[in-house]
């Protein structure tokens, strides 16, 4: 007989809580989303994305300021926004991006103080990466050498161009910069404050709008100090496991087209997914999202440093799984109208945005040896 007084086991509550936010998660996927990038040939256009964005607003996964359980970055871990984010990169990672760009923006307005006064979107990287291992000495509060300075001032400095992926609906932009003497603030600009140039010719994630920034007034709102520098290691960890979640959903849709795809073209008498170099390259994808999403898991409740690191060893493996997705196709697979040619330029895309594995790997590297010293 069961204790009516027993303890309610609160991991089981956790977990059928988290059940029913995915699952209305796939619901918004399945309605809003996938019948607007069904012709993966033609991306969705800016109405599009803007309905899919209000859509998403409406259920309050992204931009509003009254949290609803189902936000983008409102969990304590931020497990729960990775699941989301992989869902949503599965039906379009431009999509995934942009929402999590309106989310993430959100979250560090919170953590600032800031109170944006129009739609806001967040940029944590310079034009040419973040600044190397003088990014790392700044995260960790190290003292910085005339070298490090002026890296960190051409990269972040406020006259220095930095690049935007995202929609093109915003107002206002939050972006790090850091001064002549290696002081972090950062930054809330109106839009009309700022040169946007288009870039149109971007690799992948065909729906958003690449675009040179420029400062040419002068930011409303600048936050400075150690709240401005946890903020920022907050943004880049978190952004960076964003897209290893975005990416993993990416892959995971290229290779349930391919798999579909093996299932039905015959060769040889036979299906080709009865063929042995297919199932070989099937099945390592699978192998490849199983080990990446669970290390994303673990890295988003530890130290922000973390998920830098963890997408420096991610990105590499997850551009390779949707290449062998689209292998699977043969020369059919290089044409526009299969789908798996878009996984891989928006994977390919997500590899470098926020940072290249290469550049992330070395502020990994030299946040460990400061701590290491330092222990």
């Amino acid at each position: 007989m069961a204790d009516a007084h027993a303890v309610p086991d609160e991991d089981a509550e956790a977990d059928a809580d988290a059940a029913l936010v995915l699952a209305e998660v796939e619901r918004f996927a399945r309605r809003e989303i996938e019948p607007r990038v069904e012709r993966p040939e033609q991306p969705m256009d800016a109405a599009a994305l803007a309905a899919v964005i209000a859509a998403a607003d409406a259920l309050g996964l992204a931009s509003g300021e009254v949290p609803t359980g189902l936000g983008l970055w409102e969990d304590a871990d931020g497990r729960q926004t990775l699941a989301i984010l992989r869902r949503l990169g599965r039906a379009s990672a431009a999509a995934a991006v942009a929402l999590h760009q309106r989310a993430i923006a959100r979250e560090l307005a919170r953590r600032l103080g800031l109170a944006p006064q129009a739609p806001v979107v967040a940029i944590a990287w310079g034009s040419h990466g973040i600044g190397r291992d003088a990014a790392a000495r700044l995260l960790a509060g190290a003292p910085l050498v005339a070298d490090d300075v002026d890296l960190l001032a051409a990269v972040w400095g406020r006259d220095a161009a930095r690049v935007i992926t995202s929609d093109d609906g915003w107002g206002e932009l939050a972006m790090p910069v850091v001064d002549g003497t290696g002081a972090l603030g950062w930054e809330l600009w109106p839009r009309a404050a700022l040169v946007v140039s288009p870039a149109p010719h971007a690799h992948g994630l065909d729906e958003l709008v690449t675009a040179t920034i420029v400062p040419a007034g002068a930011p409303r709102v600048r936050i400075a100090g150690d709240t401005a520098r946890t903020v920022w290691s907050f943004a880049l960890g978190a952004t960076a496991l964003a897209h290893v979640a975005i990416a993993c959903g990416a892959v995971a849709r290229g290779h349930a087209l391919a798999r579909a795809y093996a299932a039905q073209r015959r060769q040889g008498g036979v299906t080709i997914d009865r063929h042995d170099a297919v199932r070989l390259l099937l099945a390592r994808g699978t192998t490849v999202l199983d080990l990446v999403f669970v290390a994303a898991l673990a890295a988003s409740s530890r130290a922000p440093i973390d998920g830098l690191g963890v997408c420096a060893e991610a990105m590499p493996s997850l551009t390779a799984a949707a290449n062998d997705a689209l292998q699977a196709f043969g020369g059919l697979g290089y044409m526009r109208d299969t789908g798996a040619e878009k996984v891989v330029r928006d994977v390919n895309h997500l590899r470098v945005l926020g940072g290249s594995p290469g550049e992330l790997a070395l502020v990994t590297a030299e946040w460990e040896r400061l701590h290491a010293r330092a222990a």
